[in-house]
């Protein structure tokens, strides 16, 4: 369930609904941590980031950035935070 509410906000954010995409991230974000999905926390925080920076709340979108990339440094999950520096950076 948590994961499709992810998707869900990829079909919102392609549609321009930001408000929609940011509600299906913040559920799935509460239910991915209650089940302790790391890897899906730090990919969710990461959607946030890009989201809130798209609405430009840059202070909000670093801290769900940093919440990512802690995470993905815990789990060592070298590849994942490469490409989340990559696209945070606009280099993807």
């Amino acid at each position: 369930m948590a994961t499709s509410l992810a998707l869900l906000e990829d079909i919102e954010l392609g549609k321009g609904n930001l408000d929609a995409a940011e509600q299906y991230l913040t559920e799935a974000l509460g239910k991915m941590e209650k089940l302790g999905m790391r890897w899906e926390i730090a990919e969710t925080n990461f959607d946030l980031a890009l989201l809130s920076r798209k609405r430009g709340n840059e202070d909000i979108a670093q801290q769900h950035y940093q919440k990512a990339h802690d995470i993905f440094q815990e789990l060592g999950a070298a590849k994942d935070l490469e490409r989340i520096e990559r696209e945070w950076n606009g280099e993807d």
